[in-house]
């Protein structure tokens, strides 16, 4: 018996040589970890969601020739119901993600997602919050994420999303683990809902997608990339409370078959 389980675990650690190899996560003096050789792709307008998507497959590509052929930036979009004016939105994204990942010999990794019953967590305790304060604007429970997104007062609703003690934590152990495995993230975002520097250009609160590429334990900073084609955009730091303020998903690709 001890021959067989020698030889699947030695197959095994011979399927995740050729992804390992071509893993570059570095170290700098100062702590911050990073994942190198990201390829950057320019979004066009309202398209960033679809060059995420791309960075990851052709980043995966690098070690994994499946996902490069299997990868077709124009069925995707399809898939994802993308549209010029409104974007993508971001279920339908990961739903084109599951599709598109198994040919690749990937699989996808939701670690969060705000839907529905995010939102109307949020509100409620949006409005438990506000409740206190005389005059303070309440909302429905069937208030859509982009109207309450724009209309809340930014101190409550960075006090809620602060509160989930928990969820912050997750968000961070999972930038921290997927980013030692060389696994860049794709974060979907609120915009505008917390300050950022450098500031984004787009001024509106609207959701947005970028890539996760590392983090600082030390300085408590999570690294980001965008893809609006301005230099700077290349690699940008974020305090993991503000991260967390505008986070709404962080979704992943691993090397596998399944979800």
């Amino acid at each position: 018996m001890v021959v067989p389980n020698m030889v699947i675990r030695f197959a095994c650690l011979l399927l995740w040589l050729p992804y390992l190899a071509n893993t570059q996560v570095t170290t700098n003096w100062q702590g911050t970890v990073e994942i190198t050789g990201i390829p950057m792709v320019v979004q066009q307008e309202n398209a960033c969601a679809l060059a995420c998507a791309e960075r990851l497959f052709r980043y995966h590509a690098a070690a994994n020739t499946n996902a490069a052929a299997a990868f077709d930036p124009a069925a995707f979009a399809k898939d994802a119901g993308a549209d010029a004016k409104r974007g993508t939105i971001p279920a339908d994204m990961v739903s084109a993600l599951r599709k598109h990942a198994p040919p690749a010999a990937l699989q996808v990794r939701v670690h969060h997602l705000d839907g529905a019953k995010e939102l109307l967590g949020h509100i409620t305790d949006y409005n438990r919050i506000a409740s206190r304060k005389p005059g303070e604007a309440l909302f429905l429970d069937t208030t859509p994420q982009a109207q309450f997104y724009r209309q809340a007062e930014r101190p409550i609703l960075q006090q809620v999303r602060l509160a989930r003690v928990k969820e912050k934590a997750a968000f961070e152990k999972a930038v921290i683990a997927s980013v030692d495995a060389g696994r860049p993230l794709i974060w979907v975002v609120m915009l505008n809902v917390a300050v950022e520097k450098p500031v984004p250009p787009i001024k509106e609160t609207t959701g947005h997608v970028r890539l996760i590429t590392g983090y600082n334990k030390t300085k408590r900073l999570i690294i980001y990339s965008d893809t609006w084609g301005r230099r700077k955009d290349a690699r940008k730091a974020l305090p993991v409370d503000t991260a967390w303020i505008i986070s709404t998903g962080l979704v992943g690709l691993e090397p596998g078959s399944a979800d």
